[in-house]
């Protein structure tokens, strides 16, 4: 009710994007865990956005939910970005059964869920539409991509303005952004090499219990 009044106001901060997908991670670590399957988090750590850490961490939550329930055992959800210049990309992406055409253009609807031919269980439908709906409030955008028995993509668009690198020499986010962006367009997993980073970089890998920064 509180979404639908318009009532929400944002937030926002500056925070690490995998400390913000990592936590996210954690509150659907036991769906995971359960039916065996990984969480690859591509993601440098020097990566920050300014968002609402609460409701963005909800997005995360509801795609990644979303991936898990649709994917089968023993398989692996990734989480990756990608600087697309005027905005930036986080996508979460799948290797389930797929969503067909004819279903794509429903889903974010409220009380909707995609017929997918897999029986699946619980939910009401509202996971991707609050997702759209916090997206929306902060001017991002939630695009689905899905071929049948090969999996999906979900991905969400933010503005650029709302990205910069952790230590680069430049305070202002969009001139941070430039001046790294060829490390970036590169390797997205990649350190960049222009800005004073602590700690080891790579993709993070949630296995068991742990976290494990893959070479």
């Amino acid at each position: 009710a509180k979404l639908e009044a318009d009532q929400i106001e944002l937030q926002p901060e500056w925070i690490s994007l995998r400390k913000l997908v990592t936590g996210a991670s954690r509150q659907v670590w036991p769906i995971v865990e359960e039916r065996g399957q990984v969480i690859d988090v591509e993601i440098d750590g020097a990566v920050e956005v300014c968002v609402d850490p609460l409701l963005s961490r909800q997005i995360l939550i509801n795609l990644l939910a979303n991936a898990a329930k649709f994917s089968p055992d023993d398989s692996t959800i990734r989480v990756r970005f990608r600087d697309l210049g005027s905005r930036f990309a986080i996508d979460v992406i799948d290797r389930g059964c797929g969503i067909p055409k004819g279903a794509l253009a429903k889903l974010g609807r409220p009380f909707v869920q995609a017929k997918t031919g897999q029986e699946v269980s619980g939910g009401m439908g509202l996971g991707l539409y609050i997702a759209r709906s916090y997206l929306d409030l902060h001017a991002a955008a939630l695009s689905i991509s899905s071929e049948v028995g090969e999996g999906s993509t979900m991905r969400t668009c933010w503005p650029a303005s709302r990205l910069r690198l952790a230590g680069c020499p430049r305070e202002d986010s969009a001139d941070a952004l430039a001046s790294c962006r060829d490390c970036l367009q590169s390797d997205p997993t990649q350190r960049c090499t222009r800005a004073v980073l602590g700690g080891k970089s790579g993709a993070v890998r949630r296995t068991g219990r742990r976290v494990q920064s893959l070479p």
